[in-house]
């Protein structure tokens, strides 16, 4: 048992730590173990600790939290994280209670529709133990935020409490110490202190027409932004046009197959990273950038044709709410570097344009640095599928001899799903470029430390063998690039969930429409969808383009009162570049053809050019790629020219 007038002890309650703060009084006694069964018995057997919540550990007024607070930080509730002392003396009990209310929203409405209040039954659960003793007879209650508002409406026996001993209401944070000195030298057994987060203000976006259909699209990347387009494309009725929003937390829309050309100078940022503003500037569609902060889907109560009022909402970051009748998650994945320790302080992911601007910042700093040096740049690539492969063979090609590349991968080999001629043609491209390939080990912990006299820091990559028969190892770099690893960012949900896979994708239906929700589609890395094979569809730019075509055309069939067309996954090929003049492409429809060097280059590039987003900005770009590769062919005309004449001279 825990030691008598101890300053702090933590109790854990619906899924949630909370610090009890107290102050110490003579002769304090802990629970008999009736007591402490009692407690655990009232908890087990109300409603409201059924689920696991989001935790979230709170000290007031210290710096650090509790060591005990930290370990029990990501675990879930179990009544053997209820610790076996309690102090029955004055008691401070403070939880940050907004976040709680939103994560509990569905249960409160089951709890309030009993005549139970949710809060009422939390207070009476924390305080079970101490009924038991009958020690229990003046509380004093300050609320802060929502949990404020909620407890003043808490009649005092619905809590057990003393008659006059409840008290609510907002309370200053500077004066909640003077409070507790107030009163904790009096007759009060325990105070109750709940505080809310900061919110931001909200404020509700305004629809042009309330009449036409809502439609909100969540990210702008390529499932995204295609599907406003196909939206805005389709022939429809006067009436029934829908309205749409489309949000996304960049202002760029970013064309990620050709972020490796950006290492390499071959194209600029704004042919494939086009302004939002820019590509929708003829269009009836509304752009907001923002981050979306929580979903409240409604769409339960709706039918595919419904009336009666949206069928959800969004809240953005800024405090924007937002009313839907259709919706569409598109949010993309984001890189996972939290799986191995040091990958998230020392590793550098390549998803977005802001990781290509810094990973090229960070080569042109090592350059520099190694100007005019024998030792070479050591640049360590995590990950040796696609994305991986592609960035080993372009930082190799802008290296050249100043530098060293090393890829490790799990696998023995590299590409393992790609078809043979794409793999053949990388590994003899990297081959060629001298790329070191570390295959059948996986990256253990990523530290930094000197490497000699002179104070020069390295990055150290442990690396543990994923078979037996290899040894470990250490690798030195002075550049770690990430490549495995992502998730869905899917935001928060209120009142009814969505379906979600190990992985935080949304499961859907063959007509990209989530799983019980039937005015919400799912596309792109947010969702996950199976081939007629069974195997789950890779989440490529590919799939996602696709997946946005059938998303425009079923949402006009929704709308429009028509049958929805079930997704078919077209595969027309694989694509990879291997520098600035070498690119691999292996379509489809001709079984053992690879195009590969400068022809296959050219082929990926018309490819790429016509799936850019809109017909002026495909213009821009292809005009300004012609202008590059004349310029380019008429000062290499030059350059042989003088060679040639410098010879016969």
């Amino acid at each position: 048992m825990a030691p008598v007038g101890k300053s702090q002890n933590i109790i854990s309650y619906a899924g949630r730590l909370v610090s009890l703060e107290h102050k110490p009084r003579p002769q304090a006694r802990g629970p008999s173990p009736e007591g402490r069964e009692a407690f655990r018995k009232e908890l087990s057997e109300s409603h409201f600790f059924h689920r696991t919540f989001p935790l979230h550990v709170s000290s007031y007024g210290r710096t650090t939290w509790n060591k005990a607070s930290r370990v029990k930080a990501n675990s879930q509730f179990s009544h053997s994280s209820i610790l076996t002392h309690f102090s029955p003396d004055p008691l401070v009990v403070k939880t940050v209670a907004t976040r709680f209310f939103h994560s509990c929203r569905r249960l409160f409405h089951f709890l309030l529709q009993q005549r139970y209040h949710p809060f009422a039954v939390c207070i009476r659960s924390l305080i079970a133990v101490f009924n038991v003793q009958n020690r229990i007879n003046n509380v004093v209650l300050v609320g802060g935020g929502t949990a404020g508002q909620c407890v003043g409406r808490i009649p005092c026996n619905s809590t057990k409490f003393g008659g006059g001993s409840l008290l609510s209401g907002r309370f200053l944070r500077n004066r909640l110490h003077k409070l507790i000195s107030a009163v904790a030298d009096k007759d009060v057994d325990a105070i109750l202190v709940t505080e809310g987060e900061e919110k931001t203000p909200l404020r509700s976006y305004s629809w042009a027409d309330k009449k036409k259909p809502r439609v909100c699209i969540l990210g702008g990347g390529f499932g995204g932004l295609y599907t406003a387009l196909r939206l805005e494309s389709l022939v429809w009725p006067d009436d029934r046009k829908p309205q749409v929003v489309l949000i996304d937390q960049s202002d760029r829309f970013v064309f990620k197959p050709m972020l490796y050309e950006l290492l390499t100078g071959e194209v600029d940022a704004w042919e494939i990273a086009p302004r939002f503003l820019e590509l929708l500037a003829k269009t009836g569609i509304q752009f907001f950038q923002d981050k979306v902060k929580a979903l409240n889907p409604m769409d339960r109560r709706l039918g595919m044709n419904d009336g009666g009022g949206p069928a959800g909402t969004v809240q953005l970051e800024s405090g924007v709410v937002i009313e839907y009748d259709w919706l569409v998650l598109a949010l993309g994945a984001e890189a996972n570097v939290d799986v191995v320790p040091g990958a998230a302080e020392f590793a550098i992911p390549f998803t977005t344009l802001e990781n290509a601007f810094k990973v090229d910042e960070e080569l042109k700093v090592l350059e520099r640095k190694n100007f005019g040096k024998d030792s070479p740049i050591c640049v360590a690539v995590v990950g040796c599928g696609y994305s991986g492969v592609e960035l080993a063979a372009t930082v190799s090609e802008r290296l050249k001899s100043k530098g060293i590349v090393k890829a490790i991968n799990v696998d023995a080999t590299i590409l393992p799903t790609a078809p043979t001629g794409n793999r053949e043609a990388a590994l003899r491209i990297l081959s060629e470029r001298k790329v070191e390939l570390l295959l059948g080990y996986f990256v253990r912990g990523i530290t930094k430390k000197a490497v000699d006299s002179n104070d020069v820091e390295k990055l150290i990559l442990e690396l543990q063998p994923a078979d037996k028969g290899l040894g470990r190892q250490t690798v030195e770099a002075d550049l770690v690039l990430w490549t495995v690893g992502s998730k869905a960012p899917i935001p928060e949900i209120g009142q009814y969930e969505l379906p979600l896979n190990g992985r935080g994708q949304v499961e859907t239906d063959e007509n990209l429409r989530v799983k019980g929700h039937s005015r919400i589609f799912a596309i792109g890395d947010s969702s996950t969808l199976r081939d007629n094979d069974g195997k789950l569809l890779p989440s490529t730019a590919q799939v996602a383009f696709q997946q946005a075509d059938f998303a425009g055309w079923n949402l006009w069939a929704a709308i429009n009162n028509r049958p929805l067309l079930p997704f078919r996954f077209q595969n027309l090929g694989e694509m990879m570049t291997l520098g600035m003049s070498d690119a691999a492409i292996s379509p489809s429809f001709i079984d053992g053809l690879t195009l590969e060097g400068p022809i296959g280059h050219t082929a990926r590039k018309i490819a790429y050019l016509l799936r850019l987003p809109t017909d002026e900005h495909r213009l821009k770009v292809g005009l300004s790629w012609f202008t590059k590769s004349a310029v380019d062919t008429v000062a290499t005309l030059q350059s042989n020219l003088l060679k040639v004449l410098s010879g016969s001279s």
